[in-house]
This record gives structure tokens, C-alpha cells and sequence, in this order.
């Protein structure tokens, strides 16, 4: 975030009842106090100090007065699904949720809390983690992939998780888990047919993931959706 420490010169004007006025000498310049923080790993570029969280924590702004920081805040993703032997895929997990805005702090602790990415576990889906901060901050954990057997559908999150290629017309044909709106996009759809090996979808990321294609041996999965581009400062970061 930035911070502008600034000087000022003050100049006094007295109007008497003739309407005659006179301004006095300039004062010295005053300098405000500075405004501190602390917390994560903290470098310096382009006039801005960054402090970067891998891990949860606590930024602790240490003054009184108060300022507007910038933040870029990105949840885990969420965990694909399981396939099939047979060539039933599973879907991609939705990448997490990104939030780039903007916030006004003054001297306290705001906590930190870094979402983990969802894991693939047998038939479950498990969305990735939120990370939050403070508590106007959320966002959202992506959505795990459908997985097969049965025909699942991609879970809802800050994107979408794809949908599972399954048997059956008509499965899972239509757009995976939704994402969240202004932090993700929606998963892809599931390719499938009366036969095996039938595509899954792509997880969603900054764009719609792509559909299934029809299956074939070794069935092609649907691609992810096209990532979004963020930044704080002079530095650009990819979601």
C-alpha cells in the first residue's frame, strides 16, 4: 500500500471591520506523524511498501491516524474430482476467489487468514478455503470438481468447480458450479454419452471454464477458464 507523508505551510489571514486584511508570515512547515505497519514478509517498489502474507497473520497498523491502503486477496482452489477407471474424468477444481480494492485503516490489529487449497478425497468434493481480512474482506474458497461414480456436478465457490464427464444422456451437459460474483467464474460442463470415457470439465477462473469434449479413448477434459490479471501498485499479480 501507499503511504504520502506531507508538509505543510500555514499562512494566517485577518480581516478587520473596514475590510482591510493582511496575512502573516509563513509558519514553519509541519510534518504530520508518520503512519506504521507491521506483519507478513515487507518489501519497497515504486513508492509503495508491500506486506505479503503466505501464511495467516496479523497486520498491525501501529498509528492513529488514518489511511487508505490497497489489497489483493486470493482463497485456495478448490480440489478436482475423481475419475473412472474406465476414462469417466472428473472435474477441475475452481481457482479461489480474488478480491483487488481498496480499505481505510486506522491504528489496531486486523487479522489475516490464508484459505488452503481443497483436496480430492475417494467421491467427495471439498471446496479450497477462504482468506479473509478483517472483517470487511472474504474471499471465497474455489469449488471442488465433480467427481464419478455417481454423475457429480462441479460445487459453487469463489469459481466454479467443473462438472464430472459421466455416462447417461443428457449428464451433466450444462455449466458446472457457479462462481462468485466480482471474484470468479463458472465452471465447465461434463461431456458424456452412452459410452465411456466422456470429458469433464474445466474449472472456472477469471473466465468460464471450458466444456467436455465427447469422449474417446483417453477422453479429452475441458480446459480452464482464462485466469485475471490484478494489481496493487506497480506490481501486477495473476488470479
Amino acid at each position: 500500500f501507499p503511504v504520502t507523508i506531507c508538509s505543510y505551510t500555514v499562512t494566517v489571514t485577518a480581516t478587520n471591520t473596514s475590510g482591510t486584511s493582511a496575512s502573516s508570515a509563513a509558519s514553519n512547515a509541519a510534518t504530520p506523524a508518520s503512519w506504521t505497519a507491521t506483519g507478513g514478509t515487507t518489501n519497497t517498489a515504486g513508492g509503495y511498501t508491500y506486506h505479503v502474507f503466505n501464511t495467516s497473520g496479523n497486520f498491525v497498523v501501529t498509528s492513529n491516524a488514518s489511511y487508505t491502503i490497497e489489497y489483493l486477496a486470493v482463497a485456495g482452489g478448490g480440489g478436482g474430482g475423481r475419475g473412472y477407471s474406465t476414462g469417466l474424468g472428473g472435474g477441475g477444481g475452481g481457482a479461489g476467489g480474488v478480491i483487488n480494492s481498496t480499505q481505510s485503516l486506522s491504528g489496531g490489529t486486523y487479522a489475516i487468514s490464508i484459505g488452503n487449497g481443497g483436496t480430492s478425497s475417494g467421491s467427495g468434493i471439498t471446496n479450497g478455503n477462504a482468506t479473509t481480512f478483517g472483517n470487511f474482506a472474504n474471499a471465497v474458497g474455489g469449488g471442488g470438481g465433480g467427481g464419478y461414480p455417481p454423475n457429480q456436478g462441479g460445487q459453487a465457490g469463489g469459481s466454479g468447480g467443473g462438472n464430472s464427464g459421466g455416462l447417461g444422456s443428457g449428464a451433466n451437459i450444462t455449466g458446472g458450479g457457479a462462481g462468485t460474483a466480482g471474484q470468479g467464474s463458472q465452471g465447465g460442463g461434463g461431456n458424456s454419452s452412452l459410452t465411456s470415457e466422456n470429458g469433464a470439465g474445466g474449472g472456472g477462473t477469471g473466465g468460464t471454464g471450458g466444456i467436455g469434449s465427447t469422449g474417446s479413448t483417453g477422453a479429452t477434459g475441458g480446459t480452464g477458464g482464462i485466469g485475471s490479471t490484478g494489481s496493487i501498485g506497480s506490481i501486477g499479480s495473476t488470479g
